[in-house]
């Protein structure tokens, strides 16, 4: 019947050919963070373009698709351009197609998505999908939503947002998890993270993200962290270009070298995928076994390792700081039942050599070409 496309990156020509012919029509609402014009050719699309603070990005990546029978809500890693559709690894939960229900069906899902995340942009254009979630009953969805606006968060809002929601999550859902295990992220861009590794990442993020019912002061799990190298993306299916949507700049690299020693190389060789370059963003807790291996969650994002996508803490740790949108989901393992889950890199991880050096687009890379036969000379 309609849609709506969250996104960061779009090519509204590709997008419109992607939907089937019958559909092509239909209205469609695309929210945007500037990087989209209006084009008389499509009259049934309407463009919402939203407020950003400085340095702040749109990075959501989201789908509400109406059918006749119900709605589905599909979020995703992918921006809609057809390069990131192609030869890189990408990550989506599409969800089942919700049926219509009564006012008073409630879920995990639906109030954080339809009440807070949508409502957030404040846009008159959104409130018929805000109407729309109401009135679907996703007591069905699997996950817990994990978004950031942008803005200074404080009070309840403090645990709404963020790393801080993650926490939050955590906290009350996961039961005790060992110490030893991991604390896994996989991304593809890096932010200017501090001088130090207690500037942020460790002494705020690694927090959050190893809260559990029993957390306690001082138990630190292990942090290991997935960023492709050189010769990673020397040597993926695209060579090269495939760095073009890895950024991570020399002269942020050159300021955090206390980053080295955490990363890991992008090695998906379970899945076939090694040399699909990795778009994908994921974090997990993983249990450090060689077998039965234990994932006490998972959580699919568009969030890099950033602040400004994650949250800075602020004012004696009162105000979280969030400079992006950016939306996520975050699967916890049923209580009676055990499932495979599809994990998108494979274990052991395989740590940098010293040899490794972790990718920068704005870097040439001119030593050995890439498996085209190219060489890398940014502009």
């Amino acid at each position: 019947i309609e849609s709506v496309q969250f996104n960061y990156c779009i090519d509204v020509d590709w997008l419109i050919q992607q939907y089937p012919v019958s559909c092509q029509g239909k209205p469609l609402t695309i929210i945007h963070g500037g990087n989209v014009s209006p084009n008389p050719q499509y009259p049934n699309i309407t463009l919402v373009k939203v407020n950003l603070p400085p340095y702040g990005t749109h990075h959501t990546k989201m789908m509400l698709l109406h059918y006749t029978s119900g709605l589905r809500v599909v979020i995703l890693t992918t921006n809609l351009v057809p390069q990131d559709w192609g030869q890189k690894t990408q990550g989506f939960w599409m969800s089942p197609i919700f049926p219509k229900t009564t006012p008073t069906k409630t879920s995990k899902f639906k109030p954080r998505f339809g009440l807070e995340y949508v409502s957030s942009y404040k846009n008159k254009s959104l409130q018929r999908w805000v109407d729309h979630i109401r009135s679907h009953d996703m007591s069905s969805a699997n996950v817990i939503l994990i978004g950031s606006i942008p803005g200074r968060h404080t009070g309840h809002n403090l645990s709404t947002w963020g790393h801080m929601r993650l926490r939050k999550v955590l906290k009350n859902e996961t039961k005790k998890i060992d110490s030893s295990w991991p604390v896994i992220g996989q991304f593809s861009s890096i932010g200017s993270l501090g001088s130090s590794n207690q500037k942020w990442l460790c002494n705020e993020w690694l927090t959050s993200l190893s809260s559990c019912s029993n957390t306690t002061l001082g138990a630190s799990p292990p942090l290991k962290l997935i960023f492709p190298s050189v010769d990673d993306v020397r040597m993926s299916l695209e060579g090269y270009p495939a760095g073009a949507s890895i950024p991570y700049s020399r002269n942020i690299a050159l300021k955090q070298p206390w980053l080295r020693p955490y990363l890991h190389k992008w090695v998906a060789t379970h899945a076939g995928r090694t040399q699909a370059a990795p778009h994908i963003k994921s974090y997990a807790r993983i249990s450090p076994y060689n077998t039965n291996i234990r994932l006490p969650w998972f959580l699919l994002t568009s969030a890099n390792l950033s602040k400004a996508a994650w949250g800075s803490l602020e004012k004696n740790n009162s105000q979280l700081s969030i400079k992006s949108y950016e939306l996520g989901v975050l699967f916890l393992p049923p209580a009676s039942k055990q499932n495979r889950f599809p994990c998108p890199i494979s274990l052991p991880l395989t740590p940098y050599r010293p040899q490794d050096e972790p990718w920068t687009w704005d870097s040439p890379h001119t030593k050995a070409p890439d498996r085209h036969g190219n060489i890398w000379q940014p502009s």
